[in-house]
């Protein structure tokens, strides 16, 4: 599991036809020690019970347990919904298994996704501890099928990557298969810009007024053409900057 913690967040909605999800927090089973605060297969088959419309997921997780994540991944796998899973900050270790799981899965700029072999604590004597061995190069195969089927990239490959706790950023995620696009984030238009901008359109409007009042008043016995056009201008200019 990757270093640091990410505050729990589980929040769910329905709009325009669509179900969002916002995953954040550890991967784990809910229990007694773990609390319920935690991305757990019990909660998202929730989620998912007589969902029909196209479903998205925020997703932000260090990671957690390897089978937890690996039974939500097969719960988004054989889901009949359309699912996008969308990469909000940190994709780690067992969260990996929830993003692949996805029909489509997209990183925003800037975040991360990593991979890594399987890890536990063993105690006892030898056998104990061979035991412990022969479970975890048995995870790491199911690992390695998962991301396979994704990436298309061999078991040898693969293996390597776990073996030295591959991080990747949007570009080398998307290169490696890992995910299908990358959201480009576009900041918002301060409010000054924008109020610059009306007031520059504004300017715009008035100096092509300007210029029509002033072919149609050439010749004209009226007024002289001056006063008559600063005034008329000068009305809309202040009816334009009212709006």
């Amino acid at each position: 599991m990757a270093d640091g913690k990410i505050e729990y967040k589980f929040l769910s909605e329905e709009k325009d036809g669509r179900k969002y999800l916002t995953l954040s927090g550890r991967v784990a089973k809910s229990s007694f020690w773990t609390g319920d605060d935690v991305i757990s297969a019990k909660s998202i088959t929730k989620e998912l019970e007589n969902t029909t419309v196209p479903i998205t997921v925020y997703l932000n997780t260090q990671g957690g347990d390897v089978f937890e994540g690996i039974e939500i991944y097969n719960l988004f796998k054989n889901h009949t919904s359309d699912i996008t899973v969308e990469i909000t900050g940190l994709c780690a270790s067992a969260g990996t298994f929830i993003a692949l799981g996805a029909d489509k899965v997209v990183m925003d700029t800037g975040t991360q996704f990593m991979i890594h072999q399987a890890s536990t604590i063993a105690y006892g004597n030898k056998e104990d501890i061979q035991k412990s061995l022969n479970a975890l190069e048995s995870i790491d195969k199911s690992i390695i099928s998962i991301y396979k089927a994704k990436t298309g990239k061999s078991d040898e490959e693969l293996e390597d990557m776990l073996k030295k706790e591959t991080w990747f950023d949007c570009e080398k995620a998307l290169e490696n298969g890992f995910i299908d696009e990358i959201k480009e984030t576009v900041p918002k238009q301060k409010e000054e810009e924008k109020n610059n901008q009306s007031n520059i359109d504004i300017q715009n409007l008035v100096d092509l007024i300007t210029d029509e009042l002033e072919k149609r008043n050439a010749g004209a016995e009226q007024k002289p053409v001056e006063e008559e056009k600063t005034k008329k201008i000068s009305n809309f200019s202040k009816f334009m900057k009212g709006m």
